[in-house]
Parts: structure tokens; C-alpha cells; sequence
């Protein structure tokens, strides 16, 4: 009789547990589309992570150069000349994002420009007072000062005698 009380006791299972019982796990299709999906994600992730470093570190080299440019412009008010390099406005030893030391090349005062600095594809200069750039992460400027070229063309700039500081891609040769 007792045998015959606890068969009797016990419920029938219902059919999401039944359910749950008979899964023995995710089949192997299953667990290679999450990977796959997982993958894609982090992918997407990295790439714009990578973007927005990039991006801050462009922003950063603009402000760190319209820095110095205020400190150069104090200092032509004060000398009456241009800064002869960035030591004398103590800015010894600055460096960009990347690593590598800002470039500055104040015009000779008698307006004879010999030195290639940055120039369009057309030859044309970008500045005429000094030029102020960060040679970006390539850390190469053009042999020839032209800001379209390969080694040029992810430098930080000032140009247009100030107007502009950004990429050097992106200014209107």
C-alpha cells in the first residue's frame, strides 16, 4: 500500500520541463554561429576604438599647436621677431601624440624662402609667417615640404597664416 500512495503522489511533469530535461545543450551550429556573431562585434568594436583614438589624438596635436602659435605670437609682440625655434618661448623638448617633436620654421625676415616647408602639390606656400605642424604618426615629413605626398599627408598643420590647423589631407591645396 505504501508503494501504491507514493506512485500516486507523484506529479506528471509539465511539457516546458520536460522540456528542459531532454535539451542536452547547444549543438555545435549553435555554438559556432554565436562565436561567429561575437567575432564580428568585436571587430566592429576595435576598429572604432581604433578611429576614435586616432581622432582624439589629431584633436590634442591642433590644440597643443594653437598653444604654441599663442606662445610664438607673445612672444613676436614682445620681441618685435618671430621666435628664432620653440626653445625660446620654452617649449624644449614638446612632443606631439605620436612621440615625436613639433616642427617649427619661422620665414626668414627678409621674405627669401629657401628651406622647403610645407607647400601644396601646386608649390604654393601654406604659411608665410612660420610654419607650426606635428609630423603625425608616421612621424615623416616629404623631403620637399608638400603636404599631398605619402609622408606628408598625416601631418598635423597650421595654415592659412593660422586660419587652419588639422590634417594636412584635408586642407585645401
Amino acid at each position: 500500500m505504501e508503494i501504491h500512495a507514493r506512485e500516486s503522489s507523484l506529479q506528471p511533469l509539465s511539457p516546458a520541463r520536460n522540456a528542459l530535461l531532454n535539451n542536452s545543450g547547444f549543438t555545435l551550429i549553435e555554438l559556432l554561429l554565436v562565436m561567429a556573431i561575437i567575432g564580428v562585434l568585436a571587430t566592429m568594436a576595435i576598429s572604432t576604438l581604433g578611429e576614435i583614438r586616432d581622432r582624439t589624438r589629431t584633436s590634442r596635436a591642433v590644440s597643443e599647436i594653437r598653444n604654441i602659435e599663442k606662445d610664438i605670437f607673445a612672444y613676436a609682440s614682445e620681441k618685435g621677431t618671430y621666435p628664432p625655434d620653440l626653445t625660446a618661448i620654452g617649449k624644449t623638448g614638446e612632443l606631439d601624440p605620436w612621440g615625436h617633436p613639433y616642427v617649427y620654421k619661422p620665414a626668414p625676415a627678409d621674405g627669401s624662402i629657401t628651406d622647403p616647408i610645407n607647400r601644396s602639390s601646386s608649390g604654393k606656400l601654406i604659411n608665410t609667417d612660420f610654419d607650426l605642424y606635428s609630423l603625425g604618426p608616421n612621424g615623416e615629413a616629404d623631403p620637399d615640404g608638400l603636404l599631398t605626398s605619402p609622408a606628408g599627408e598625416d601631418d598635423i598643420i597650421r595654415g592659412n597664416e593660422g586660419a587652419y590647423a588639422d590634417l594636412a589631407k584635408r586642407y585645401g591645396l
